[in-house]
């Protein structure tokens, strides 16, 4: 008999050989940015940011740099552009995230699009800035090689005048530039988002885990 009992808790594996009980699963549930969302908004408002910096390219660049056409100046720039305003609108609904996280759907939605129009806006601004700067190099350049330095001291007449000239220019079309791209990201902006159905995030796909 003992022999017996013996021979079954060897086979078994004996009482502290028991099969240990297998950990529950956890399901691991978040939530991340909806990738469409993104990628609207950052195509729709690209596409109308740099059309408003071309436009004022042409109305106010050196002519060195107006060689190419328009829609290739406009492609250039958006490909240049684009991780930028990528950043800046998954910067935006980030933000957004952490500051109204998930109170009334409203009141994330404003604040999404707010957020997003001003710095796209700002990153625009900057492109538009940048290409106005260069432009005005070129053309102060310009200037001065086709009428030489004719300067009365203590006076801004001539070349200093026409320099100052250009460069006021360069500064308005700027600023009307950006007041241009604020209100058309702030219109594009509710119409994506109106669009998507104020999808900002979507749960992530939910993965099973083993203790």
């Amino acid at each position: 008999m003992t022999s017996t009992i013996a021979l079954d808790l060897a086979g078994h594996g004996g009482p502290a050989e028991a099969e240990a009980p297998v950990a529950p699963a956890r399901r691991r549930r978040g939530w991340r940015l909806s990738r469409l969302t993104v990628g609207g908004l950052t195509g729709v408002l690209l596409a109308a940011d740099m059309f408003w910096i071309t436009s004022l390219h042409g109305a106010v660049g050196a002519i060195e740099r107006l060689q190419t056409e328009a829609p290739q100046r406009w492609l250039q720039g958006a490909l240049i552009m684009l991780p930028f305003f990528g950043l800046a609108v998954w910067g935006a609904l980030h933000l957004t995230q952490r500051l109204v996280g998930r109170r009334r759907e409203s009141i994330r939605l404003l604040v999404a699009l707010v957020l997003t129009a001003v710095l796209t806006t700002v990153v625009g601004a900057g492109y538009a800035a940048a290409t106005a700067y260069l432009d005005y190099q070129w053309q102060a350049e310009h200037l001065e090689q086709l009428h030489g330095d004719h300067e009365i001291i203590g006076a801004c007449l001539g070349v200093c005048w026409a320099k100052q000239e250009t460069l006021h220019a360069h500064l308005r079309g700027v600023g009307y530039a950006s007041a241009l791209m604020v209100v058309t990201n702030l219109i594009l902006g509710a119409w994506v988002l109106a669009v998507r159905g104020g999808r900002l995030w979507q749960r992530r796909t939910p993965r099973t885990l083993t203790a």
